[in-house]
């Protein structure tokens, strides 16, 4: 892709107005600026995604230790 068509196609996405990020949940307002006390956090959800996260590195420090005696000899 040349030089021009990289900008052309950049143009043309400007043209058709800025790409917005909306959460499925969270209405856009009219105006656009959207509404941040709309969001919600739960500090026991991301306790749990955070113990499950090391529970998967354990998991996954077992599988590359059994895969690496199964390769061991091969060469």
């Amino acid at each position: 892709m040349s030089w021009d068509e990289w900008e052309q196609l950049k143009a043309d996405a400007a043209a058709r107005g800025s790409a917005r990020m909306q959460l499925n949940h969270i209405a856009m307002d009219p105006g656009g600026s959207g509404d941040a006390s709309k969001l919600r956090s739960d500090k026991k959800t991301w306790t749990k995604a955070g113990e499950d996260t090391k529970r998967l590195q354990g998991d996954m420090g077992k599988a590359l230790g059994r895969l690496d005696d199964g390769q061991s000899g091969l060469t």
